[in-house]
C-alpha cells in the first residue's frame, strides 16, 4: 500500500469512530443510561477526530507536495544548460575512451581456430571438436 492509501484507511477508520461515539452520547442522552457509556462515547469520538482529522491534513499536505513539485519541473528543450556542457563532454570522452579500450582487447584475442588446431583433435567445419573414438584391442 502506498502512503495515500494508508492515510484514506486512517481517515475511514477516524469516521467510523467518530460515528461510534456520536451514536453512544446519542443513546445515553435519549434513553437515560449511565456515565460509562456517555464517557466512551467522547472518547471515541475524540480519537475519531484526532485520527481521521490528521490523516486529512496529512493526505492535503502530500497532494500539495505533488502539485509543487509537478510545477516545478521544467520540460526538456533541446540542448542542456550552459553550466552541465563540460560534465556531457566528459562523458562521451570517457564513452569513446572505453570503445577504444573494448577494440584493444578485443584485437588481443585469439582466434577460437587457432586454440583448436593442435593437430590431434578432429575439428568439423562449424568448429565443434570431433569425440575421439577408443581402439579396441582384441
Amino acid at each position: 500500500m502506498n502512503r495515500k492509501s494508508t492515510y484514506y484507511v486512517r481517515i475511514l477508520a477516524g469516521g467510523y469512530l467518530l460515528y461510534l461515539g456520536y451514536s453512544l452520547v446519542k443513546s445515553t442522552l435519549t434513553e437515560h443510561l449511565t456515565k460509562v457509556y456517555l464517557a466512551f462515547g467522547l472518547v471515541f469520538a475524540g480519537l475519531g477526530l484526532v485520527i481521521g482529522g490528521s490523516a486529512l491534513l496529512a493526505v492535503h499536505r502530500i497532494e500539495k507536495e505533488e502539485r509543487e513539485g509537478a510545477g516545478n519541473q521544467e520540460p526538456y528543450e533541446g540542448e542542456p544548460p550552459e553550466e552541465n556542457t563540460g560534465l556531457l563532454e566528459e562523458t562521451k570522452d570517457k564513452e569513446k575512451l572505453s570503445i577504444q579500450e573494448d577494440t584493444k582487447d578485443d584485437e588481443a584475442v585469439p582466434e577460437q581456430e587457432e586454440l583448436r588446431d593442435d593437430g590431434d583433435t578432429p575439428v568439423q567445419e562449424d568448429g565443434k571438436t570431433v569425440p575421439q573414438q577408443e581402439e579396441q584391442t582384441s
